[in-house]
């Protein structure tokens, strides 16, 4: 039957989480007759709250009410019910939803649900946003708008993200030029403007001044999505002790309503240099082929960081022999300090030889490191210890001397019994008796007794001068 008036409720629920929708009705006035009561209801959406740039689920409902006693016409159905879903900024349907929703006929009590798919713009402001529908019925072919449904939209992240810090070099060298990268990324779905980083390095506690620019950097628009990079010149200062060292960063912006934001966040650097080691033979014993002797070697600390848990080793080869212990523990080495290793060896060698040591140690962050080293060892002849008066520890030379000696006593001692006995072989029996006894003719001019007459002898040398 024909209708004069049709009454569309309209009730809306907006929740912050997923539940059902409680229930709440608008007239809209026609020029019909007032028949049966139609409510269209918002159930839920997902998910709650609406962000800018993303979609949300929105499920709706529309329903006739019980027939009654009160009703003028309560068992009427109400036929041919069609809804529109308007596109507006900033809500669109998403890309091959279908905007009319065919309803068909509608007896009293009757419900029928639908859901939509709708995206929020990517700059929708925050706060309540309209969005409508059109309804049509056979007794209202040229449709009515409905009232309009509030959406509050809510950016659920108004943060920028630091995504990455990048130093040049990785460890920072004290008295030396070094590039920090800082890269931010706009995660939320609107841009952000008035972006402001400043690096907190006013403390006495950190070791970095900027070089030739502030320690504050700006940037006056970052979009959804993108990412931008900060670029600091610092330098460390010439004392800095190696270590990891906390830089405090604070990061101000402000989103597209304006609202301002605080960001403190803290990062690290590492202060550092690689080991810089010299190595010196500071003394050594003069050495012949087959003489034994002691060298001193020197390790020292010309980098500008300490190392700690030194070690040196002497390694054997075919040119020495060591004699004794060949390691030495060497403790922390300061910059710019020493320390000194002493070893004996038997020196194979005709030439000058190269000795070869091995250090390990750690850096500053107990990374362990192991080094290499060989110093020159100068090996004499004889003649060249004779030209240069060195003082040989030789022990080849040694013996070779004393040699020369016994020989030169054989010569006395059997020239002497020649001259006697005019006998070579009784010559060279004589000589060879006399050297056996000297060692025990020298023990007996040094005991006791004979020490004490050796004040009396020696003046009565002098004065027979």
């Amino acid at each position: 039957m024909k209708r004069g008036i049709i009454l569309i409720f309209l009730v809306i629920l907006l929740t912050m989480s997923i539940v059902n929708a409680g229930t709440s009705s608008v007239t809209i006035d026609t020029s019909k007759q007032n028949i049966i009561d139609v409510q269209l209801i918002t159930l839920k959406y997902t998910p709650a709250p609406v962000a800018p740039g993303e979609y949300f689920d929105l499920w709706m409902a529309v329903e006739t009410e019980e027939s009654s006693s009160t009703s003028i016409v309560g068992q009427d159905d109400v036929n041919n019910i069609e809804l529109e879903f308007l596109e507006a900024y900033p809500f669109e349907l998403k890309e091959g939803e279908d905007a009319v929703w065919d309803v068909g006929d509608l007896g009293p009590g009757e419900q029928v649900i639908k859901k939509f798919v709708v995206r929020v713009a990517d700059d929708a402001p925050a706060g309540d946003n309209e969005l409508r529908f059109t309804y049509t019925s056979e007794d209202d072919p040229n449709g009515v708008y409905t009232p309009y449904l509030d959406i509050n939209v809510q950016e659920i992240e108004a943060t920028l993200n630091v995504d990455s810090i990048v130093s040049e070099p990785e460890t920072l060298v004290p008295g030396k030029i070094a590039d920090l990268d800082i890269t931010i990324i706009n995660g939320a779905t609107s841009a952000f403007k008035n972006i402001d980083l400043v690096l907190a390095i006013d403390s006495i506690d950190v070791p970095i001044v900027p070089y030739k620019s502030s320690k504050e950097k700006s940037l006056s628009l970052l979009g959804a999505g993108e990412d931008y990079t900060f670029n600091f010149e610092i330098i460390v200062e010439e004392d800095a002790e190696a270590g990891v060292y906390k830089i405090p960063m604070n990061i101000s912006y402000q989103n597209s309503n304006g609202t301002e934001f605080i960001k403190q966040d803290t990062f690290g650097i590492m202060i550092g240099a690689e080991a810089d080691l010299s190595f010196n033979l500071e003394n050594f014993d003069t050495f012949q082929e087959g003489g034994k002797g002691e060298i001193v070697v020197s390790v020292s600390n010309v980098g500008p960081t300490e190392l700690k848990f030194m070690n040196i080793e002497l390694l054997e080869d075919d040119s020495y022999v060591v004699i004794g212990a060949n390691k030495e523990y060497l403790g922390n080495l300061d910059s710019d300090d020493f320390e000194t290793s002493s070893y004996d060896i038997f020196v194979n060698a005709e030439d000058d030889t190269e000795i070869k040591f091995k250090v390990t140690y750690k850096d500053s962050y107990n990374e362990e490191y192991e080094e290499e080293f060989s110093v020159n060892l100068p090996v004499y002849t004889s003649a060249e210890v004779s030209k240069y008066e060195l003082d040989s520890n030789g022990t080849k030379s040694t013996i070779k001397y004393i040699c020369y000696l016994l020989i030169v006593l054989f010569i006395y001692f059997g020239f002497k019994s020649w001259r006697i006995e005019n006998k070579f072989d009784v010559a060279v029996k004589s000589g060879l008796i006399e050297l056996i006894k000297l060692p025990f003719r020298i023990i007996l001019i040094f005991r006791p007794s004979r020490i004490k007459l050796w004040p009396n002898k020696i003046g009565k040398f002098f004065k027979s001068l």
